[in-house]
């Protein structure tokens, strides 16, 4: 069973057995749940792909954030996480934001932070006066 996280637009293969291992079946019973309850909103339909020995697998794209859950052929197959920004960036904003520099430019008050890679990561705008230091976002 597939148990993955993927970001939303992004095509995904669920693989499985047909239960009796029959090859050259062109359709199988899909059910699909979004946050426990039943969906029926993908803009595409899965795409069947036939492996032999009864292996198949079905292409979904999922449009919308949610969790996922997947039964073909009365067997749950997937549970897929959708999401707008995958863990994996997040994590890496995180390495980054901890691990690159920043540039402060006293003049125009802004405040760059770069990644280890030294591209950009955000900027922002940076008030300071006698009581205190703030920074606003930009991008």
């Amino acid at each position: 069973m597939l148990d993955t996280e993927v970001k939303a637009g992004t095509a995904i293969y669920v693989p499985f057995y047909e239960v009796d291992r029959l090859e050259g079946k062109t359709s199988f019973n899909v059910f699909m749940l979004k946050d426990n309850e039943l969906f029926l909103g993908l803009l595409t339909p899965p795409v069947l792909t036939e492996f032999g020995s009864g292996l198949y697998s079905l292409l979904f794209t999922f449009p919308v954030v949610g969790r996922y859950t997947i039964a073909i052929a009365g067997t749950i197959q997937a549970y897929v996480n959708v999401v707008d920004k995958e863990s994996r960036a997040i994590l890496k904003d995180l390495d980054d934001s901890a691990q690159g520099s920043y540039l402060y430019d006293k003049r125009t008050g802004l405040l760059t932070l770069l990644r280890q890679n030294g591209s950009v990561l955000r900027t922002y705008t940076v008030v300071d006066n006698n009581e205190q230091t703030s920074r606003e976002l930009i991008s």
